[in-house]
């Protein structure tokens, strides 16, 4: 699995955030080994997504990453810069338009970063109600028009 070390060129570490998230993923992993027991203490269930964000600390620093479940309640970011225990911090969830969340560090893994959303606006809310409701039904038909295509596990 690739390593986490950082480089100066934002696309390298964006590749291997993407690929050990990848590879977390298809072992079937929601969340980090260990805390699968979280899942149990949410409020909202959450869904496989795969939705480029980017992330902003308190310092300014802003940096690439890729969501890969999401809730109502928060997500899950696979991004190789850190950040601690209840750090406020901004998302942009890569759509169109873009959406501003705020979210604060629940837990860091070398994966990355389980976020909690801060109170979100009515479009906020909307925009991530879609995006999860969009992941927990199958796509309504192939572009043949034959059959319903299903999502499937990777």
């Amino acid at each position: 699995m690739p390593s986490l070390e950082l480089t100066s060129d934002p696309r390298e570490q964006t590749e291997v955030v993407e690929a050990r998230v990848v590879a977390h993923v298809q072992r079937g992993d929601t969340t980090p080994k260990g805390l699968n027991h979280l899942s149990e203490l949410r409020k909202f269930s959450r869904k496989l997504v795969f939705l480029k964000v980017v992330i902003e600390g308190p310092d300014g620093v802003r940096t690439n990453g890729l969501a890969t479940d999401l809730s109502i309640g928060g997500m899950f970011v696979g991004v190789a810069k850190q950040y601690p225990f209840g750090t406020a911090i901004q998302v942009e969830l890569l759509l169109t338009p873009v959406i501003h969340v705020p979210a604060t560090v629940r837990w860091n893994k070398p994966e990355g970063l389980g976020l909690q959303f801060g109170l979100l606006g009515v479009r906020e809310t909307t925009a991530i109600l879609d995006l999860v409701k969009a992941a927990s039904q199958p796509l309504s038909r192939s572009p043949s028009g034959k059959q319903p295509v299903r999502r499937g596990r990777l």
